[in-house]
């Protein structure tokens, strides 16, 4: 069971993602609600004075499957 992710959405809308190799930094949390997990990370990138940031939340069953999904957000944009 999982929300819609804000990856999705930006890869629709053409929006660039932001990554590790431009020194954006990538934060994760999980946390228990209920009987669900929910996961959520925020990456940010400051250039000039001038920051950006995206972030994601979906809700999963277990606590393995929202580290597999931060985990592939984190590789997608070049994380390790």
């Amino acid at each position: 069971m999982a929300d819609w992710a804000a990856t999705g959405e930006r890869e629709r809308e053409g929006m660039p993602l932001l990554l590790a190799s431009q020194g954006a930094k990538f934060r994760a949390t999980i946390r228990k609600a209920d009987v669900h997990f929910e996961a959520s990370f925020e990456i940010v990138l400051t250039v000039d004075g001038r920051t950006q940031s995206e972030s994601g939340v979906q809700v999963f069953d277990t606590a393995a499957a929202a580290e597999s999904w931060l985990n592939t957000e984190a590789k997608l944009r070049g994380f390790e």
